[in-house]
């Protein structure tokens, strides 16, 4: 009897788990919804475009594992290519000239690199330890 009762407590939290919206996402790493998209579209996430497309929120597993995927680290900054740039302590125009390795190296397209404003922290972090090595 207890076994049944947990058993259908169990699947009683699961139907109903807590949902989040794409802004409250976006909110957590201050950012925008529209640099969010950007991030579920360039980035290879677990995520697809199409999934992320067809939902009006997300579910806490899946809010837990963009997380996850795009911070990784209690203190994780979205920082945006100058401030990338400063915190290398190099140029902006130099920061865009090592782009070549950044695309075979944190293996991300030319064309997520241009679209994407702002970098997740996780990226973010990649970006800083290969160009400071």
């Amino acid at each position: 009897m207890l076994v049944l009762i947990l058993f259908i407590l169990m699947v009683f939290l699961i139907l109903n788990e807590e949902k989040f919206t794409k802004q409250d996402i976006a909110d957590y790493f201050n950012i925008s919804r529209k640099t969010l998209f950007k991030w579920i579209k360039y980035l290879n996430l677990k995520m697809d475009l199409k999934t992320w497309n067809s939902i009006r929120k997300v579910k806490f597993s899946d809010t837990l594992l963009l997380i996850n995927e795009l911070d990784g680290s209690p203190n994780g900054i979205s920082m945006t290519k100058g401030e990338l740039s400063q915190a290398c302590g190099t140029t902006y125009t130099a920061l865009r000239g090592s782009s070549e390795l950044l695309f075979q190296n944190m293996k991300i397209s030319e064309k997520a690199y241009t679209s994407i404003d702002i970098f997740p922290p996780k990226l973010s972090q990649k970006i800083i330890n290969h160009i400071s090595d």
